[in-house]
């Protein structure tokens, strides 16, 4: 799976803190939209970065994506391998079955840790052709004790190489910038993931260090300067 998302399996104590660009933050037209509201973070990267947000969903949008936090009652279901009942997307059993072990994951970190969710699990669709869910997303928890959050994302392999992943991760980033003034970033890379290491570059990132990783083994430390 092509991947970013160095956590895999990972139990939750090992992720950031025992889980306890150029974005500009201007918020340029409210309104209602399905009884939230529309906000415009960022223009930067690939487009447009916009947040939506109601009572029951947080979507994050970008030209061609929408960044689509998972409630609980979807984590449930996908950790249980059903269909997500709040997710507006077609999702794949494909996707399901790459996602349902972080699911689960993600829901006990929730449970425990309320303030966690906007961080956390989001899955990647495309807002146009039919709303598939390709992949997903997520920062491991909140920043760290020195305010970096580590982001972590896979694609389906049929929407690889169409500029997706990179597209996503800005968003994300630019998400936590204007709304929780986040500065820098970190991401964990295998050394023969060429691809996501071109990827992190491209985003600024740079290696500062490694670490062994009980599921992955060796991974290269990247973070923004």
């Amino acid at each position: 799976m092509y991947k970013l998302d160095s956590g895999r399996r990972r139990v939750i104590a090992r992720e950031r803190a025992e889980l306890g660009v150029g974005a500009h933050d201007r918020r340029l037209r409210s309104g209602a939209a399905s009884g939230g509201r529309l906000i415009v973070l960022s223009v930067a990267g690939d487009g447009l970065a916009t947040r939506y947000h109601s009572a029951v969903t947080d979507v994050i949008r970008t030209q061609r994506l929408e960044l689509v936090l998972l409630t609980p009652a979807d984590l449930a279901a996908i950790a249980a391998g059903d269909a997500a009942p709040e997710l507006a997307a077609a999702a794949s059993a494909a996707w399901r079955d790459e996602i349902r072990w972080l699911a689960g994951m993600r829901l006990k970190q929730v449970t425990e840790h309320p303030d966690h969710a906007p961080w956390v699990l989001r899955a990647i669709v495309l807002a146009d052709g039919g709303r598939p869910a390709m992949g997903h997303i997520n920062f491991h928890g909140p920043p760290d004790e020195a305010g970096v959050p580590e982001v972590g994302y896979s694609l389906l392999p049929e929407f690889r190489g169409k500029g997706y992943a990179i597209e996503a991760v800005r968003g994300l980033f630019d998400w936590a910038r204007s709304e929780h003034g986040v500065t820098r970033f970190r991401a964990s890379v295998a050394p023969d993931n060429a691809r996501s290491q071109n990827l992190i570059g491209k985003l600024g990132l740079v290696r500062v260090g490694e670490q062994w990783d009980e599921e992955d083994g060796l991974e290269w430390v990247f973070e923004t300067p």
